[in-house]
């Protein structure tokens, strides 16, 4: 197999040579301005910690669990994919309250996952021709 072409490490005043995948050098590919801006934007944002809490974890796992075919219908048909992601109908950017709740979760493969902030609106009236309807048991103890 060939190796790779020289590049220049992409961190303002570095200018080390190197093979390998990415833009950045061994030194630079954890600790690079870019990396660090993204991450102190996620940190940031109060939807991305929802996001990675344990409550969210569990919700997924149980939710997934119940859901495990994809629910996308596509031309009437539903896609037979095995469900990788949970979609907001309605973003929680828009509607914090509804991030845990089930009736706005769809389980979707991730050839099916858009990447919009939840559901375009035209869609919400007519969620019934693009999913199936989810599946939720309640705990009672």
């Amino acid at each position: 197999m060939a190796e790779r072409a020289y590049r220049y490490c992409k961190n303002p005043g570095c200018n080390v040579k190197f093979r390998g995948v990415g833009w950045y050098c061994p030194a630079h590919k954890e600790s690079n301005l870019v990396t660090q801006e993204a991450s102190r934007r996620k940190t940031a944002d109060p939807i991305w910690k929802r996001y990675n809490c344990v409550a969210w974890a569990r919700f997924k796992l149980k939710f997934l669990s119940e859901n495990p075919v994809c629910q996308r219908l596509r031309d009437g048909i539903r896609c037979q994919n095995r469900t990788t992601t949970c979609h907001h109908l309605v973003s929680p950017r828009k509607d914090p309250s509804r991030m845990y709740d089930p009736t706005n979760v769809v389980g979707v493969c991730e050839h099916c996952h858009i990447t919009t902030d939840g559901e375009p609106e035209q869609n919400l009236k007519h969620l019934q021709d693009f999913y199936v309807p989810s599946i939720w048991k309640a705990i009672h103890f």
